[in-house]
C-alpha cells in the first residue's frame, strides 16, 4: 500500500509543478499535458524504484528450523 501512496503523491507533485511552470511559460492547455507526461513518469519511476530498493520478506532471516545463535553444522 505505501507503493501505491508513493506513487499517487509522487504523481501529484509532478502533474503541479509542470503544470504551474509551463501554464506560466505558455498557456493553460500546454500546463495539463505537461503535467500529465510529469506525473505519470514521476508515478511510474517512484513504482519502479520503489519496488527495488523495498526490504525483501526473506532477507536477513536465518535457515528455517535454525536462530542466528547456533553455529552452522555440515551435515
Amino acid at each position: 500500500m505505501a507503493r501505491v501512496l508513493s506513487a499517487l503523491g509522487n504523481f501529484v507533485t509532478g502533474f503541479l509543478a509542470a503544470f504551474v511552470v509551463v501554464s506560466i511559460i505558455k498557456d493553460r492547455k500546454s500546463g495539463v499535458r505537461a503535467g500529465l507526461v510529469w506525473g505519470l513518469v514521476s508515478a511510474i519511476a517512484s513504482w519502479v524504484f520503489g519496488g527495488m530498493f523495498s526490504p525483501s520478506e526473506d532477507l536477513g532471516a536465518p535457515p528455517e528450523g535454525r536462530t542466528f545463535d547456533e553455529p552452522e553444522t555440515t551435515d
